[in-house]
């Protein structure tokens, strides 16, 4: 929400201050953690504000306020990457050496590892319902029975009376541009 909400300040009024906003939340987003989860983020964060910049654009065709506020943008994010170089770049050294790096980049053999519908399939009503079957947080024994299965890594449980109110406004306003690209930018985020 940060990132969205100062994205939307910079959209509205491009500013040295909210450059420096952008690129505070983006440097406290990279240095937090959670690599994958950061990339999901600052790239729809980047989405929307390309959809904003890119919507007004077309609206009045004058592409000098849009390439200022995409450049001011850029600024943002190499001033967002700037700051928190202190820690990405012990963290890219150490990624070289990761078991999980390796295995993605295809230097460790696929068969060894646990991929395929067998394992995340039986996992997709946990997906919803994290706690269907326990959770290991509850007094008393927790068994995980599917394969592979890690609830904290796995869990996407996000409330299921936000996702309802998602898809009412979407039907109620699905007429607007911006709602639309946020419904879909919504399904694309659940999806990954």
């Amino acid at each position: 929400p940060p990132l969205f909400l100062t994205v939307e300040w910079l959209y509205r009024r491009n500013s040295v201050q909210h450059v420096v906003f952008v690129a505070l939340v983006m440097a406290a987003q990279l240095t937090g953690g959670r690599t994958e989860l950061c990339l999901y983020t600052l790239t729809a964060g980047g989405l929307y504000y390309l959809f904003r910049v890119v919507s007004t654009w077309w609206s009045n065709r004058q592409s000098r306020p849009a390439a200022i506020c995409l450049l001011s943008f850029s600024v943002a994010a190499i001033l967002g990457f700037a700051l928190a170089s202190i820690q990405l770049m012990p963290f890219w050294e150490w990624l070289q050496q990761s078991a999980v790096f390796q295995l993605r980049s295809g230097a460790v053999d696929l068969r060894t590892t646990r991929v395929g519908l067998m394992y995340w399939l039986p996992g997709i009503p946990l997906m919803i319902l994290p706690n269907l079957f326990g959770n290991p947080t509850w007094p008393g024994t927790y068994i995980s029975f599917l394969p592979g299965w890690n609830i904290a890594e796995q869990a996407l449980y996000v409330g299921i009376i936000p996702l309802a109110l998602a898809m009412v406004v979407t039907i109620v306003r699905r007429h607007e541009k911006l709602v639309l690209f946020l419904a879909v930018l919504g399904v694309a985020t659940l999806g990954l």
